[in-house]
């Protein structure tokens, strides 16, 4: 049995993820990228959100905001003015962009579903307009 040197790995998103072995790995979205195959590179790649590549695996389709229906659209607002309320209560500087915006990942986490910039940018602008936020 022999091991592989490198693994198929796929993103929804475009990424880089950077180990701390030395490695920096661009993902393009929906796009097979072969890994090294060690546990601490695998270990960083999954958890930036990347999965292995089988057989059976199809690159998953991302929804845009303005493809879900008025219903599930609120839902997914309603849950992320939650984790923006959750971001700004404890005050992380890491929760945040340069430009002041909660970063795409802690919303992410928190709200437990994969958003777009677009989607968190257009909440975002609501969340700021109803919160009086500057």
């Amino acid at each position: 049995m022999s091991v592989q040197q490198k693994v198929p790995y796929i993103s929804l998103r475009d990424v880089v993820v950077a180990t701390l072995d030395g490695y920096s790995i661009g993902f393009k979205a929906n796009t097979t990228t072969y890994v090294p195959n060690s546990k601490r590179v695998i270990a960083a790649v999954q958890a930036a959100g990347c999965v292995p590549v089988t057989e059976d695996t199809e690159a998953p389709e991302l929804i845009t905001i303005e493809q879900y229906s008025e219903e599930v659209a609120e839902e997914r607002r309603i849950a992320l003015f939650a984790a923006m309320d959750v971001i700004r209560e404890r005050e992380e500087p890491t929760d945040y962009t340069r430009n002041g915006a909660p970063q795409v990942r802690s919303l992410e986490t928190i709200s437990g579903f994969q958003i777009s910039n677009t989607e968190r940018d257009k909440v975002w602008k609501e969340y700021k307009a109803e919160h009086g936020i500057n």
